[in-house]
């Protein structure tokens, strides 16, 4: 199943404090009893709440699912992370993968944005949901404890997940996997499918294409990711992903002189790099300096993403 997102604004108010209710009142029904769920209720989802925090710089977004609105979801752009306020769906609509393609859509957000983790509060009481963010890769990292009103305290789990795309790739990269796989993982969210699927795509693509060291498989993960965002399955696509693949594989080739593979090593030697490389691996990447190779990929493909984000929000 496919959802699409619809930005909220003022003249939605009423419809989405509705939403929000009628889903509060479910979930939060079976957690809390009447009183309190009307706290919580009354305390974040109505229309002058959802109005302030959008003044205070959140997004609200609707779910829909062919028109169909089944849920919605915010976020607020913080210094260094995504602050995902609020992800609800109706409950005919759980349980159907619907959650992860909205969690994959902040992800995105936040790697488009540079930051380097998504953050978020949920109520210890609430078990689904911890399970779900959990399922999504996000960690408990603290307990606080949340003042509704002036009787009314609630402790909340606060979870975070690393999503900085530069950082990822290097630390793929250290774990073993290959500069390809590990460039793939690091835009992961931007693939339909699992990551088990995205890791397996750059399997053969190690020492440039399976140890021949002929191309070098950063330029393959330039190709995959392209393809995979931009293309589709008509056979003159290729002719829209030729000229985007051909420009991004130039501003490799720009800064380390090839697209081979030993001759990249050589030129890498003198990138500077804003990641160090792990003690405890120091002398196994000493000779081969392809984290740095990997992160200035990464980059590239980055702002690419992020100028094509900023077209299409233009058109």
């Amino acid at each position: 199943m496919k959802t699409s997102i619809q930005l909220v604004t003022n003249d939605d108010l009423d419809k989405i404090s509705l939403l929000a209710k009628e889903i509060w009142e479910e979930h939060y029904g079976k957690l809390f009893n009447s009183e309190t769920a009307n706290i919580l209720i009354d305390s974040y989802h109505n229309k002058d709440t959802i109005q302030i925090e959008i003044q205070n710089g959140f997004k609200y977004y609707f779910v829909k699912m062919q028109n169909i609105t089944i849920g919605y979801f915010s976020f607020q752009e913080r210094e260094d992370s995504l602050f995902c306020g609020k992800l609800y769906l109706a409950k005919e609509f759980r349980r159907l993968g619907l959650g992860k393609e909205v969690f994959r859509s902040m992800e995105k957000e936040a790697v488009l944005l540079n930051k380097s983790q998504i953050i978020l509060n949920v109520n210890v009481l609430n078990e689904k949901s911890v399970m779900f963010y959990k399922s999504q890769g996000m960690k408990i990292i603290d307990t606080v404890s949340v003042k509704m009103n002036d009787t009314l305290t609630c402790d909340d789990f606060v979870m975070s997940k690393d999503v900085c795309a530069l950082k990822k790739a290097v630390n793929f990269y250290h774990m073993g996997y290959n500069c390809c796989q590990s460039i793939l993982m690091a835009f992961a969210p931007f693939f339909e499918m699992k990551a088990a699927n995205v890791i397996k795509l750059g399997l053969a693509f190690g020492n440039a294409h399976s140890t021949s060291s002929n191309v070098c498989g950063c330029i393959s993960a330039i190709g995959i990711i392209v393809g995979h965002i931009d293309g589709d399955t008509f056979p003159e696509s290729k002719k829209k992903i030729y000229p985007i693949t051909k420009e991004l594989s130039q501003k490799f080739e720009a800064k380390l002189g090839s697209k081979v593979c030993l001759d990249v090593i050589k030129k890498a030697k003198n990138i500077e790099s804003s990641n160090e490389t792990p003690v405890d691996i120091e002398k196994l990447y000493k000779s081969r300096p392809c984290a740095k190779v990997v992160e200035h990929t990464t980059q590239i493909i980055l702002e690419y993403l992020q100028f094509k984000a900023k077209v299409d929000e233009v058109i």
